[in-house]
């Protein structure tokens, strides 16, 4: 039955009404008399609660958090193979749908973002010089795509902004 008991509950209470004091604008001077406590004591009753509001804020967003990177997972995972499908004995060079491609890439971004992916690494930047891919598109490839897909990607990657290129000269 502990934090129930009528002590706990006025405790409790005391403790709320020194945080609305606070963020109504009151000193802890004024707290502490308000209260019967010293103004230490206020402080710390104060900052003890916010600590407590921002532990449960802390939890909810990595909560959150954890539940968008489920949906993003769950996103890729359904998109991966329709956007790259496997080579086969059949087939050593499947074409990769852009389309699937392209909701691929920026479902990745926003995970990347809701994670904070950091900036390059040198030898991040070191290969996307050599590959001459644009540093966003570029990382995220570097990132996301496994290293056995990654020359497949960048050659159909550069035919569709050949062919891209192409229509707009003729149109």
């Amino acid at each position: 039955m502990s934090g129930t008991g009528p002590k706990e509950i006025e405790s409790k209470e005391r403790r709320e009404q020194a945080l609305r004091m606070r963020a109504a604008g009151f000193t802890y001077d004024k707290i502490g008399k308000a209260l019967s406590i010293t103004r230490q004591r206020a402080h710390a009753i104060v900052k003890s609660e916010l600590s407590l509001i921002d532990n449960e804020t802390r939890e909810s967003r990595e909560e959150i958090r954890t539940l968008m990177n489920e949906r993003y997972d769950s996103m890729i995972q359904r998109l991966w193979f329709k956007a790259m499908p496997p080579t086969t004995p059949e087939n050593s060079n499947p074409d990769l749908n852009i389309s699937y491609m392209s909701q691929l890439l920026r479902i990745m971004e926003s995970q990347g973002k809701l994670n904070g992916v950091e900036a390059p690494t040198k030898a991040e930047e070191d290969w996307l010089m050599l590959q001459g891919a644009s540093s966003k598109l570029g990382l995220l490839i570097l990132r996301f795509v496994p290293e056995e897909d990654r020359d497949r990607f960048l050659v159909e990657m550069d035919r569709v902004i050949q062919t891209e290129q192409q229509n707009l000269l003729e149109a």
